[in-house]
């Protein structure tokens, strides 16, 4: 496809090649990240971080010097952990196909992308770095580069090990601490129509038009609100209590971020999360020295003001690839794909379940 060759260098054994750019500096590279917090993946779950270390004095970690792979597959795309050419680390590398194909999907790609740009948060994944678009005309998929993840949290929830009622509690303050979305997810609604009933018109203004439907289609279900505590053993009165106030339709109505955090069932996962597990506090000799806030909520608010002007699919295109090249500006060596690499070809070749057949579904 059209991808850019880096003819500087002579490595293959990563997919990822480094192109000078004329319009901006070399800078150098940037610290990693290495808290034990948690971020997003290919299906967009949590995922625990992976701690690096890249001074070329040093010997690689085992890690560090695994070859490229595929490590996980979502609904929209597929991630490689791959090398960055430019300091030697690894990061991981996600493959966004097949972007352009409908509006639905040039905005949901396009809302991903701001996001991953927007947000700075210790339990928010970011981009590291969006590689280098080619000319518009051949633009059809994107590829981002965030941390590299040891896991997700879907890994974890189905794995053999069990999970204990902490365990719990330090996933979900780590979930609340750096929520971007309502607690309440309408791909699992006959789920929660089987907890909460069905439940009002007035209470769906703000579902999609296919969540809508596809309620009225079903039959009218009373609320059976008393089956989460039996659920699980540790379905304790506070923990049913957080759960009901978050499992709530109308949005107007269900417990905020910030008072779902004030809650006393994660006051056990706030502690634990704080005392070895986040950046915003540290030890010294004495003992634990905390930060003041928490909970820190973000510097200004995100806006999805932008997609109001997006009417078409070339537009949508446009904008997102303005977004990339501006985003590029002035910042680190711009990346390409190396289509030499060894790893190239059987990257290329990776599918998920692309965004296109959810897209035609919510349309619907």
């Amino acid at each position: 496809k059209y991808f850019c060759v880096n003819t500087t260098t002579g490595t293959t054994s990563t997919g990822l090649s480094a192109t000078p750019n004329p319009t901006g500096p070399n800078a150098p590279a940037g610290t990693p990240r290495h808290p034990a917090s948690l971020g997003g993946s290919a299906g967009g779950g949590a995922a625990i971080p992976q701690p690096h270390s890249n001074p070329a004095s040093e010997v690689p970690s085992p890690a560090e010097m695994e070859p490229d792979r595929p490590i996980g597959y979502g609904a929209f795309g597929v991630v490689w952990s791959v090398t960055d050419p430019r300091d030697g680390r690894k990061v991981a590398l996600k493959k966004m196909p097949n972007v352009f194909q409908n509006l639905v999907s040039c905005k949901r790609v396009f809302r991903e992308l701001r996001m991953l740009c927007f947000f700075k948060h210790d339990n928010v994944l970011s981009a590291l770095d969006i590689l280098q678009p080619p000319q518009i005309d051949c633009f059809e998929e994107i590829y981002v580069i965030t941390e590299l993840m040891q896991s997700d949290l879907h890994k974890v929830i189905v794995s053999p090990q069990p999970l204990t009622t902490d365990h719990i509690k330090v996933f979900l303050y780590q979930i609340l601490r750096g929520d971007v979305s309502p607690p309440l997810f309408f791909s699992q609604l006959d789920l929660i129509t089987d907890l909460l009933g069905t439940p009002p018109l007035s209470a769906m203004a703000s579902a999609c038009e296919g969540a809508r439907a596809h309620i009225l289609r079903g039959p009218h279900k009373p609320p059976s609100l008393s089956v989460l505590y039996m659920l699980s053993d540790g379905a304790t009165h506070e923990a049913v209590h957080l759960l009901c106030r978050m499992l709530v339709f109308d949005p107007a109505k269900r417990i905020s971020g910030s008072d779902a955090l004030s809650h006393p069932y994660l006051d056990e996962g706030r502690l634990r999360y704080h005392t070895c597990m986040c950046k915003c506090c540290y030890s010294v000799p004495s003992g634990r020295v905390y930060t003041r806030d928490f909970e820190p909520p973000a510097d200004r608010p995100f806006s999805h003001n932008y997609e109001q002007s997006m009417h078409s699919v070339w537009q949508g295109k446009e904008l997102i690839h303005r977004f990339i090249t501006e985003h590029q500006q002035g910042k680190r060596v711009p990346l390409c794909i190396n289509p030499q690499s060894a790893a190239f070809k059987t990257f290329i070749r990776s599918t998920a379940w692309h965004s296109s057949k959810v897209s035609r579904k919510e349309e619907r």
